[in-house]
């Protein structure tokens, strides 16, 4: 099944030049720290930096609409309380 995820833009970008400035630099001490990395995927999600009232920034993502293209783990991993309780009080294991 072939699923498509179109591009909405759903936030002003009229942003200061000040804003701008400051999420450039934010972006570039995230990439030097190695937190984020460019990606070449098929799908990506909108990333806004919003200022908090003691002048830090605050990275927001809004992850809805890659979320419904994402297609779901078909065998998850089990937990480990489940995975305990399947071998009970067995003595072996191999």
């Amino acid at each position: 099944m072939n699923r498509y995820l179109t591009l909405k833009l759903t936030y002003s970008l009229g942003q200061s030049s000040e804003c701008v400035r400051d999420t450039s630099r934010a972006e570039l001490e995230l990439l030097e720290a190695g937190n984020i990395h460019p990606s070449k995927a098929p799908y990506g999600t909108p990333v806004l930096f919003q200022k908090k009232k003691d002048g830090l920034l605050l990275l927001c993502i809004d992850y809805k609409a890659l979320n419904k293209v994402t297609i779901k783990n078909k065998y998850p991993i089990p937990l480990i309380a489940d995975l305990f309780d399947r071998v009970g009080k067995a003595k072996y294991f191999s």
